[in-house]
């Protein structure tokens, strides 16, 4: 598919790639989704059909590192 891509897309991919590397912990990039090096404008094009998202085992990492952050809070704000 050729779908137009708007700067705001393009953007919004670059910030959640540069995040990603925060949270993961990531210095390498991935083979597939939102963490591949090699991200393009043909990429770019395929994000409606869900081309470029965080692989599973990205996702189970975000999420664990979330509980735990929640659970850090909750121990200061009880103490």
């Amino acid at each position: 598919m050729n779908q137009p891509v708007s700067k705001a897309q393009i953007l919004g991919h670059a910030i959640a790639h540069e995040v990603g590397h925060l949270l993961l912990n990531l210095k390498a990039h991935s083979a597939h989704g939102i963490m591949r090096s090699d991200c393009g404008l043909p990429e770019m094009r395929d994000t409606p059909y869900g081309n470029l998202l965080f692989t599973r085992e990205q996702v189970e990492v975000l999420r664990a590192d979330g509980r735990e952050r929640s659970r850090q809070q909750e121990t200061l704000e009880v103490n």
